[in-house]
Formats: C-alpha cells, structure tokens, sequence
C-alpha cells in the first residue's frame, strides 16, 4: 500500500473508534432517559397521579 492508502486506513479506523464512543454514550444516555425512576425523581406527582388514573381505571375494569 501506498501512503495515501496508509492515511485513508487510519482515517477509516479513527472514524470508526469515533462512531463506537458515540453510539455507547448515546445507549447510555438513552437507558438512564427511559429508566423510569429518573422519571418519577424528576415527576413525581405527575407520575403518581397516573398510576392513582392506572389503578382506578383497573378497579372499574374489575368491578363493574
């Protein structure tokens, strides 16, 4: 290979190193978004009055 070869390789590499540390810190933030007790520390009343709706809709639905 010639040294323009060489170059394109690593440039290559370099971009897929890049790309790998970009995807793993974008799960990373996407699991700690979705997990749903980041949710309720940052709406907690808004998600316990969702759950109060949930269970009440269920009650109905046992109970009719």
């Amino acid at each position: 290979m010639g040294e323009a070869e060489d170059r394109i390789a690593r440039e290559i590499e370099s971009a897929r190193r890049d790309l790998d540390h970009d995807l793993r810190a974008l799960e990373q933030k996407t699991a700690h978004e979705t997990d749903w007790r980041v949710q309720f520390h940052r709406h907690p009343l808004i998600l316990s009055i969702g759950i109060a709706i949930a269970g009440w809709l269920l009650v109905k639905l046992i109970r009719p």
